[in-house]
């Protein structure tokens, strides 16, 4: 939907920092908002909300972000997204 419009790509597995993330929307003009999403699946319900913990935790040590603005990106939302059967979690990066 987003890339159709030409003004976001979607990417999986981009190298970003120490490591590769897990989705990234990445505006076509690289002063626009883009998001940076780690995806986690929860064993049990009551480790979703450590999941997206760890998730965040990723994206901080690999620098996922830092990655992103040295390819000139000056403005990524981060975010940590756990599920667990239809239960899920969303935290975003500090």
């Amino acid at each position: 939907m987003l890339q159709g419009k030409g003004s976001y790509r979607i990417v999986s597995n981009q190298e970003s920092g120490f490591g590769r993330c897990d989705l990234a929307v990445l505006p076509a003009y690289n002063k626009n908002r883009g998001l940076l999403l780690e995806l986690k699946v929860a064993k049990r319900e009551e480790d979703v909300e450590k999941s997206a913990e760890v998730a965040i935790q990723q994206i901080k040590e690999k620098q996922y972000i830092e990655g992103l603005h040295r390819k000139g990106y000056t403005d990524i939302l981060g975010y940590g997204i756990a599920f667990y059967k239809k239960t899920c979690t969303i935290k975003r990066v500090k």
